[in-house]
């Protein structure tokens, strides 16, 4: 299901809940009357279908990991991304282009932001039609900003078109390219063409250590014609990384 949208309150409650906290410990620590903590809990219970916690437990720790507090932090939602890299002949050069549409599910974004692992070179970084900035306080990781003339507030719609270009260093070819999920995704395409010889691509989805072939992913489909291979991906895991070589 697509992620509920709640208030600072709700979202103060339904942490409470998923540690196991009664009714009167959260009226307690919150400062407020048990009859207001369940008008509360009916509010959000409503908001994920579902009639007790128990009934939703399973979503609402997904929700929680991503947008909780002391989650991941993430803010938003993505209904749809689709990932589009050309590699040219030589392997040392891909253009990419990713176009997202979701909208806000906590707080208000101020900000466009994209990064990546410092190992190619990653240059002509571009959101929204904006030229972004490299972070210089980042360490380990590139992280390229454009900061919004206005903010997006929750519920909101975001939409996002970022281009880049990842070059291979000196004297090395680009083997693979790697796209990581990240924000919660409810349908992800990844296509690349790869110019050259014409062989078969393998895919490879990773999750922390555990490495499958994206064909035997029960929500992902494969298809390579030619020199092209498109992958399309229902509700892939946060942080799920796909590898194409």
């Amino acid at each position: 299901m697509r992620p509920p949208l709640l208030t600072k309150r709700e979202f103060e409650i339904l942490e409470f809940l998923a540690v196991g906290a009664t009714r009167e410990e959260i009226a307690h620590h919150l400062k407020i009357s048990p009859e207001t903590v369940k008008l509360h809990a009916k509010n959000i219970f409503r908001k994920f279908d579902i009639t007790s916690y128990r009934d939703g437990a399973a979503e609402i720790q997904k929700f929680i990991t991503a947008y909780g507090d002391n989650g991941m932090g993430y803010q938003l939602f993505h209904t749809s991304v689709e990932v589009s890299i050309i590699v040219n002949e030589a392997r040392t050069q891909a253009d990419w282009t990713i176009e997202s549409t979701g909208y806000v599910v906590r707080g208000e974004v101020t900000e466009l932001s994209l990064m990546f692992v410092d190992d190619n070179i990653i240059s002509d970084v571009i959101l929204n039609g904006q030229p972004a900035k490299l972070d210089d306080g980042a360490e380990m990781l590139l992280h390229f900003r454009v900061p919004l003339a206005k903010p997006i507030a929750q519920g909101e719609t975001l939409v996002r078109q970022s281009r880049f270009v990842e070059t291979a260093r000196a004297g090395q070819k680009i083997s693979d390219v790697t796209y990581a999920s990240g924000t919660p995704t409810e349908n992800l395409k990844i296509t690349l063409t790869a110019f050259g010889n014409v062989t078969p691509l393998t895919c490879k989805s990773l999750l922390g250590i555990r490495q499958v072939a994206v064909r035997d992913l029960p929500n992902a489909t494969v298809q390579q014609i030619e020199n092209t291979v498109e992958i399309a991906i229902s509700d892939p895991q946060m942080d799920q990384m796909f590898v194409i070589t």
